[in-house]
């Protein structure tokens, strides 16, 4: 009855945009118990999921002091908050009662600031979640709002993938040091989730500029589409890569001028950028103006072009697409020639996942196009040494080897 009749002030006071970390795997609708995570920027937070999971009763854990005006206290017995008192060491009261709950299917939702923080960083995460989590056997399920609410304002709220901890912890009773990780693993990843709903939003600001994007993606995609008629091999571990959410940095080997044009449509869904040697618009400038409106970046390769990288890294900032090719050079030779070091740099430098691919060669122009994906690689945010970067070059080049292999065991 609350929710019906509140959803004029939902529309008014509450209304929000809803990303998710994988929208292709994701849906709002959560089966089962689960144990809901999230930071804790308004007194509004509750109300806000109150109404994100419509069909479902969430049941809060809530301070003691909200506990102390009748009023509040009725309010919340009847909405499902579950008190916590935040002076007692003892939380074995409020763990139990939480498990009870998720066992019978239902959802929990957990501030582990414990109080409001009002900071751009997130505060202590403090563990007794992970409890909870770990003895009802069920998933987290990370959450981030930026806590805007107001008659003329609109928040924002994404919701992660879940977290099954017990995937990183068998032991039934597991020490603090444990417990302290999957803290960490757990915060790291809400952190995680605000800088991408920050891309999120500058991306889906209007722009003119975008919607020649688009038009130019439109016309690629239905023109060259059926010439191209390009077949994409998924990735079985991962097989949504040409579809993924968020940013990204495609990387794939080079033996033909049309090859992005062919990554293009494999990526029709998405805005794209693609990194380009300079010397191909030098000269041409209708053609500089063309391929700088269909999202390409030219690059001056004889030297250090800290314009282009700016704008490579504004891109994948924006949450969009960045195709590259670390050869520099279109290689016609069976195996991808020797990589430069851009990808490692801009991957560490953006956080943005490397998607290796490998474009068939076609024999003739009528043949289709293959596009095989290979599996997702990740820098190591903490180590940005000069081996690591030429590690991670070499990781991506050996990809693509493996690929070639695969797709010519799979032509014969």
């Amino acid at each position: 009855m609350m929710k019906t009749t509140g959803i004029p002030l939902e529309l008014l006071f509450f209304k929000r945009r809803t990303f998710y970390e994988d929208k292709y795997v994701q849906k709002r609708r959560i089966k089962g118990g689960a144990l809901l995570v999230s930071n804790h920027k308004s007194i509004f937070d509750y109300m806000m999921y109150f109404f994100l999971f419509f069909f479902r009763k969430i049941y809060c854990l809530v301070a003691e002091v909200m506990y102390r005006n009748a009023f509040f206290r009725f309010c919340l017995n009847t909405i499902g908050g579950i008190r916590v008192d935040r002076s007692d060491p003892n939380i074995v009261g409020f763990v139990n009662k939480s498990v009870e709950l998720i066992k019978k299917g239902k959802l929990v939702l957990s501030f582990p600031e414990s109080r409001l923080i009002h900071d751009k960083e997130l505060g202590v995460f403090y563990p007794s979640y992970i409890l909870i989590a770990l003895k009802a056997d069920a998933p987290i399920i990370p959450i981030y709002t930026d806590g805007r609410y107001g008659l003329f304002k609109r928040s924002s709220v994404i919701i992660g993938k879940p977290i099954n901890l017990r995937d990183r912890c068998h032991d039934e009773n597991p020490s603090a040091q444990e417990i302290n990780a999957l803290n960490d693993l757990v915060k790291d990843k809400i952190q995680e989730l605000k800088e991408t709903l920050e891309r999120r939003k500058r991306n889906h600001l209007f722009s003119f500029k975008k919607i020649l994007m688009d038009f130019g993606r439109f016309l690629v995609y239905t023109t060259l589409g059926l010439l191209f008629r390009v077949k994409i091999h998924k990735n079985p571990s991962n097989p949504n890569l040409n579809r993924i959410q968020g940013h990204a940095i495609v990387v794939a080997n080079h033996n033909s001028f049309m090859d992005p044009l062919v990554l293009l449509c494999a990526y029709w869904r998405r805005r794209c950028r693609c990194l380009m040697a300079d010397v191909v618009v030098k000269g041409h400038k209708l053609r500089g103006f063309l391929l700088n409106q269909l999202g390409c970046i030219k690059i001056n390769r004889n030297a250090l072009d800290v314009e282009s990288i700016s704008k490579c890294s504004k891109a994948l900032n924006n949450d969009q697409i960045l195709i590259m090719f670390p050869e520099g050079k279109i290689n016609r030779d069976s195996l991808a020639g020797s990589f430069k070091a851009g990808t490692a740099m801009l991957s560490i430098k953006t956080k943005a996942p490397i998607i290796p691919c490998y474009v068939k060669p076609r024999k003739h122009w009528y043949n289709r196009s293959h596009v095989y994906f290979g599996d997702m690689i990740k820098a190591d945010r903490k180590n940005t040494s000069l081996k690591m970067m030429n590690e991670l070059t070499e990781r991506i080049r050996n990809s693509i080897i493996d690929l070639e292999e695969m797709a010519e065991k799979e032509g014969k």
